[in-house]
């Protein structure tokens, strides 16, 4: 899960199911990198607001397949 900043960048990044420190680091990593955000969230009176965003990361080893 990562936080969108009011400015429409990427703020803190915490992982909620942690399977291997390395790992963690790279995704971390990787979605520290993404592109700014077109437009930050919302209240319903339109002012800017930080908001949450999960995205599921699935990490398989080549044993698993």
């Amino acid at each position: 899960m990562f936080s969108i900043s009011t400015d429409c960048s990427i703020g803190k990044v915490k992982i909620e199911k942690s399977t291997n420190p390395a790992i963690d680091k790279y995704i971390i990593d990787a979605i520290r990198k993404l592109p700014k955000f077109s437009k930050p969230g919302h209240y319903a009176n339109g002012d800017p607001v930080t908001t949450w965003l999960t995205i599921p990361i699935t990490v398989k080893s080549k044993d698993s397949e």
